[in-house]
């Protein structure tokens, strides 16, 4: 027997999951990169300067991914990036321990 489910939620668009993925992964990449950035700031400068040009060109090189799919995917990824570059700035600027 098959199971023929006809409305709006039967059936999800192959590229729609993809785009929904896509997303996804700016969210966790830029958390778990600020985290770590901010834990390394604090403990080492110069290995968190580090940490951070690597970053960078990974970004860059995500960016140039996603600007290639598509437009509007890249620049929600890069707004994405860049709330949380802001939030980890204004955590160390806080922070009197981290000295920026």
């Amino acid at each position: 027997m098959v199971n023929d489910m006809k409305g709006a939620a039967s059936h999800i668009d192959i590229p729609m999951v993809m785009y929904i993925m896509l997303l996804v992964m700016p969210l966790i990449m830029g958390a778990l990169t600020a985290i770590i950035f901010i834990n390394l700031f604090r403990k080492n400068k110069r290995t968190a300067i580090f940490f951070g040009v690597a970053a960078f060109f990974s970004v860059v090189y995500q960016l140039y991914i996603l600007l290639g799919l598509s437009l509007s995917l890249g620049a929600t990824a890069l707004v994405v990036y860049l709330f949380f570059t802001i939030a980890a700035y204004r955590k160390l600027k806080a922070d009197p321990a981290a000295e920026i």
